[in-house]
């Protein structure tokens, strides 16, 4: 049963008399219902033996005055076998360090072997995001010690949420984390007990800072006996460690072991969710299923919404999670290097090797990152299918299947795809002044012509989307010359479908820049490659009529667009079956058209 007024150390002084490998199950039933609670003393369940006394709240040690050349001044914390001080040298440097040193309630060997195991990994690293040791000794009474680089600054999960850091934000500092534990397994040091309390973070000149601590159960793995290491003994906090760590056997452990709880602390840091029993590892999901109140502090605390910290979570970042969080060792990352760089990819919105890339997603990470590129690029999505796609009838798509169905799908997919991924390019490029959307076209158009030189289809069909993105802007004169390109492409290449279909283009931009001569003469080719066809597109001749109706009427010509404008009718009457947007054009010209003198409107399927 839930006790929502029980605090996390009471929590843990319950269940201290269970076994260690027994701790986190029961700390779960005790505090279901108060997730918040739980997870604070889940972070807080010692890792090995009896909880020391300052996790408990209940410091009693007395600081020794002096120790070599170091004034011990207050603790910082404790483990299962040593005690963390402050304290300030004062000789040869004047500094103020973190002095570790055994508890004098552990002198037995094995403890002063674990201690002695921890000074010499603490030895073997150097990098940014992990603790330097300085000076290493013995007290007065036998007591080992080492002091070490002084890592102010709070736990990764308390000092985000202090700031008010978004999920980008966390994102990176977890980056940060990952290559300095791969500092570490590159030097053969696996950490073992990776969770929040053990990822400082400071800020330094404005820029948030990490530190990995407490090398206090880390194992070389290059010594495969580790003092106090035996088969079944369980090393590391329960909630963040990998389910192959609870059963292992001596010298077993793998820096894989680290992979899994970089996952588990990355969930924690993002979602306020942990690892539980259920099959699902999706970030998203988890999170969803929050308590409302739950929901609510983490999206302030995120400085975001709900909706925000769903997208983000749901896809790319899903699978990275879930992919460090595998049962199987086998099946997460193979170096916490590889996180890192699949995290840095996420961040610049590439291709993350957590799952296989399609052209949707890299549709979906180009909008949420460059939505000025794709909403150009989608416009031309919208116009090219519309295009292709106003006028097929089913019986038309079934007698040139294969080649409309290119055109149609294929082809304009393609398209799309190489379009936007240019449109981003030039958009993203680094110390790159704002540009309008007339300058990033220019350049796309300038680029089609350098990059696709060798595919005279493939660059037809993208000059074809750039008309279409210059008509989106008004510049019916580039629309226009973009579609001639791709025409005089299509024309040396035997492609008398896309040709007839983009001459229909061209003539519209053609009309719409006043050029009606050259709009009629490209129009009425189109028509005739239309009904070179056998059997004849209805659909497509009432397309080709409907255009040269348009340009009639825009000249004036009344009495030709209404002549054309009943081809165009003839030509839907003859269709198997109605094409209800064309018709919706014509009739609409009909009535502009019928001002001035008296006009049939076509049939609509209302009216049959």
């Amino acid at each position: 049963m839930a006790l929502p007024s029980i605090t996390a150390e009471e929590a843990i002084r319950k269940v201290l008399s269970l076994p260690a490998s027994r701790r986190a199950a029961a700390l779960r039933e005790l505090l279901h219902g108060n997730r918040a609670t739980l997870n604070k003393a889940l972070e807080k369940l010692p890792t090995v033996g009896n909880a020391p006394q300052s996790v408990l709240g209940q410091t009693e040690i007395k600081p020794e005055i002096r120790i070599g050349s170091y004034h011990l001044r207050s603790v910082l914390g404790e483990g299962g076998f040593g005690i963390v001080w402050l304290a300030e040298q004062d000789e040869p440097l004047r500094r103020s360090v973190a002095f570790k040193i055994l508890r004098p309630d552990r002198l037995d060997a094995s403890s002063r072997a674990r201690f002695e195991s921890e000074r010499h990994v603490v030895a073997l690293l150097d990098h940014p995001g992990l603790i330097k040791i300085f000076e290493a000794g013995e007290s007065s009474d036998g007591r080992p010690w080492f002091s070490m680089e002084f890592a102010s600054g709070s736990p990764i999960t308390q000092a985000c949420d202090v700031a008010g850091h978004s999920l980008g934000q966390r994102i990176d500092l977890m980056a940060q984390v990952c290559r300095a534990v791969h500092h570490a397994h590159q030097r053969g040091v696996i950490h073992r007990d990776l969770k929040p309390s053990n990822i400082l973070v400071s800020l330094d000149a404005d820029e948030a800072v990490v530190k990995v601590i407490d090398f206090g159960v880390a194992r070389a793995a290059f010594d495969p006996m580790n003092p106090d290491e035996h088969d079944g003994a369980l090393v590391g906090t329960p909630t963040f460690m990998a389910p192959e760590a609870r059963n292992l056997r001596t010298g077993e452990a793998d820096s894989r072991m680290d992979i899994y709880s970089l996952g588990a602390v990355m969930l924690r840091l993002l979602t306020d969710c942990l690892p539980d029993d259920s099959k699902t590892l999706r970030a998203h999901t988890l999170f969803k299923n929050l308590p409302v109140e739950e929901i609510k502090l983490a999206v302030q605390n995120r400085k975001t919404t709900f909706a925000k910290i769903i997208s983000t979570l749901s896809g790319d970042l899903d699978a990275i999670i879930a992919r460090c969080l595998c049962r199987d060792p086998r099946d997460r990352y193979d170096s916490a290097l590889a996180l890192a760089q699949d995290l840095e990819r996420f961040r610049r919105g590439e291709s993350v090797h957590a799952r296989p890339d399609t052209p949707l997603r890299r549709l979906k990470r180009a909008m949420d990152h460059h939505p000025l590129a794709v909403s150009l690029a989608l416009i031309a999505i919208l116009a090219l299918t519309a295009s292709f796609l106003n006028a097929r009838s089913q019986r038309a798509m079934a007698l040139a299947a294969k080649d409309r169905a290119e055109i149609a799908s294929l082809g304009a997919n393609d398209a799309t795809i190489l379009i936007t991924e240019l449109l981003t390019e030039i958009i993203s490029k680094p110390d790159e002044a704002p540009r309008t959307s007339d300058d990033i076209l220019s350049e796309a158009s300038r680029l089609v012509g350098l990059r696709l030189n060798n595919d005279p289809i493939m660059e037809a069909r993208v000059r074809a989307s750039m008309g279409h993105l210059w008509t989106s802007q008004n510049r019916n004169d580039l629309a226009a010359q973009e579609f001639s390109r791709a025409i005089e492409l299509l024309q040396s290449n035997d492609q008398t479908r896309l040709l007839a279909e983009t001459e229909l283009l061209l003539a519209g931009s053609l009309r719409a820049d006043g050029s009606f001569n050259e709009a009629r003469r490209n129009a009425n080719k189109a028509r005739l490659e239309f009904l070179s066809e056998s059997p004849a597109d209805n659909d497509d001749l009432a397309r080709a009529y409907l255009e040269l109706a348009q340009i009639s009427a825009a000249e004036g010509n009344n009495s030709d667009a209404v002549s054309f404008l009943k081809q165009a009718k003839t030509a839907q009457e003859d269709a198997p079956e109605l094409n209800e947007k064309l018709l919706k054009k014509i009739n609409s010209l009909f009535r502009t058209l019928s001002t001035s003198q008296s006009v049939t409107p076509a049939k609509t399927s209302a009216n049959q």
